[in-house]
């Protein structure tokens, strides 16, 4: 289990280097948006008033693209207060982009207070996740949507792999697969009628690099590096590093570069009228 704290701190020390390393996150968040109904990514234009909720926004990047084209009130909610920081600078063009430090598990707003809860690769990272959502309902109006991703099993699944190679322990964090999402939706929400579940669905995508170095400084720059579960005390050591190295290399492309793979899934969800 990973105690809030310490995801704080984790993100916190990323904050700097977040979003030089987070290209993917962005790629993810851009088709998440895409997911919402037109009326609602046109809403802005045609003069309708929406207030979003960019739920564990990090550097801001989301909160300003979505001040910039589709809501004028938009509130950013992070666990981290160094992330944001960040997000008060990029967005302070924005009269009505408003930053609050909170967790997604205990949302700091009022009932029924938003239109749209957009969250990207957030949830993973909770213990709770029924209860993130159904943090997530209770915030939202009735009628409103909300929009997150999150990884899925398969998601790292060649450094996963590599790891087993050198120890027993657990270096690569395990994720929902799409039907363990949708029985979750179904079963422990869907029955209690919290929610219209729109749609669940899954994607793949593959980053590329040039060694095993630059895809562990790539997770460690984002925060990605705490992990639940059975947890190895110490650094690792030179000789279980050339294990590991050597594991991964057996991935290595015909173009020359190491594949690191992500599972995407993408939900959307209605609160009832």
């Amino acid at each position: 289990m990973l105690k809030q704290s310490s995801i704080a701190q984790a993100f916190g020390k990323a904050a700097g280097s977040y979003d030089q390393s987070a290209a993917l996150q962005r790629d993810v968040g851009t088709r998440l948006l895409q997911t919402l109904p037109p009326d609602v990514l046109q809403a802005k234009n045609l003069g309708n008033t929406a207030l979003w909720l960019d739920l564990g926004c990090g550097t801001g990047y989301f909160s300003h693209r979505v001040a910039a084209e589709y809501a004028e009130d938009v509130l950013s909610i992070d666990i981290a207060a160094q992330m944001l920081m960040q997000t008060r600078s990029r967005c302070q063009i924005f009269c009505g982009v408003n930053c609050v430090q909170g967790c997604a598990e205990n949302i700091p707003l009022k009932s029924g207070s938003v239109d749209i809860v957009f969250s990207n690769f957030v949830f993973q990272w909770s213990d709770d996740l029924a209860g993130i959502i159904s943090e997530c309902l209770r915030v939202l109006k009735p009628g409103g949507q909300l929009v997150f991703s999150m990884p899925g099993e398969a998601t790292l699944k060649e450094l996963r792999s590599s790891w087993q190679q050198v120890d027993s322990f657990d270096h690569v964090n395990t994720f929902y697969s799409k039907g363990e999402l949708e029985v979750l939706l179904s079963d422990t929400l869907g029955f209690a009628e919290l929610i219209n579940v729109v749609s669940v669905s899954k994607y793949y995508r593959t980053t590329k690099y040039l060694s095993l170095k630059a895809l562990l400084v790539d997770l460690k720059n984002i925060g990605a590096n705490r992990v639940r579960g059975k947890q190895k005390k110490g650094l690792l050591g030179k000789a279980q590093y050339k294990i590991l190295h050597d594991a991964y290399e057996y991935y290595r492309l015909d173009d020359g570069f190491l594949p690191a793979t992500y599972e995407i899934l993408n939900v959307q969800l209605q609160k009832p009228v």
